[in-house]
C-alpha cells in the first residue's frame, strides 16, 4: 500500500469495502464458516453434533487470528517475543501510519534497515573493542522518520528503541572473533529481514504524498 489505511480496498467493484484490508479477519471467518458447512457430513453423522463442533472452531478463530497477526506485527518491527507491550507498540505504529498516510512497504523497510544497521554495528564493536553500539539508519538508507511528521514518529521511535534494547542482539565473542564471520553474518541477517519486508521498485514517498482511499 502506497498509503497505509485499514479501509484500503483492492477491487474496483468493492464499493462498500466488504473486502477492505481491515475487514480481512471477518471475511476469513466467514469463509471458514462456509467451508465448515460443506464439511458437516464428514465431521459427524449427527447434524447437530457436527454443527456444534464446527461452531466451536469457527468461534475460536478471531482470538487465534488476533494473536497470530499481533505476533507477526511484532516480528516485523524486530520484537521477537510479542509481549503485550510489544503488541501495543506495533498497533500504535499502525495508527500513526494511518494518520500520517505512510507508505506501508517503505516504513517497514526503513525500520529493517535501522535494525540491521544496529546489528552490524554491534558485531563490529564486539570484534573490535568489545563494546556495543546503538541503533541508527544504515548507510544510504532512507530513515523511517522521513516518512512521517517527525514529532509523531519520534515519540513512537523512542518507545520502540527502548523495547528493542531489551531484546538486543548480541553475537557470542567466540563467534565474532573471525572478522569474515562477523561481516558475513549481518549480511545474511539483512537479506533475511528484507525478504520478510520486500520492496517494490518505486520512488520513495514522504509524509503527505497521498491520502487514504
Amino acid at each position: 500500500m502506497d498509503t497505509f489505511h485499514p479501509a484500503t480496498v483492492f477491487s474496483s467493484i468493492d464499493h462498500g469495502g466488504r473486502y477492505a484490508y481491515g475487514n480481512q479477519p471477518k471475511i476469513a471467518q466467514w469463509n471458514l464458516a462456509r467451508f465448515a458447512e460443506a464439511l458437516l457430513p464428514l465431521i459427524d453423522e449427527n447434524p447437530q453434533n457436527a454443527a456444534a463442533l464446527a461452531m466451536e472452531v469457527i468461534e475460536a478463530f478471531p482470538g487465534r487470528f488476533e494473536l497470530a497477526i499481533e505476533t507477526g506485527w511484532c516480528h516485523k518491527i524486530g520484537l521477537p517475543e510479542a509481549a503485550r507491550e510489544d503488541a501495543a507498540l506495533a498497533l500504535d505504529l499502525l495508527s500513526i501510519m494511518t494518520e500520517q498516510c505512510a507508505d506501508f512497504t517503505l516504513t517497514f523497510r526503513a525500520l529493517v534497515d535501522e535494525l540491521i544497521a544496529g546489528v552490524e554495528a554491534e558485531a563490529r564493536a564486539e570484534t573490535e573493542i568489545g563494546a556495543t553500539a546503538g541503533l541508527g539508519a544504515g548507510e544510504g538508507a532512507q530513515p523511517a522518520r522521513d516518512l512521517f511528521d517527525p514529532a509523531a514518529f519520534d515519540a513512537w521511535a523512542a518507545r520502540w528503541r527502548t523495547r528493542r534494547s531489551m531484546y538486543s542482539i548480541r553475537m557470542p565473542r567466540s563467534f565474532a572473533q573471525s572478522t569474515k564471520v562477523a561481516e558475513a553474518a549481518p549480511a545474511r541477517c539483512r537479506h533475511a529481514a528484507r525478504q520478510a519486508s520486500p520492496s517494490t521498485p518505486r520512488a520513495a514517498r514522504t509524509h503527505g504524498s497521498g491520502a487514504p482511499p
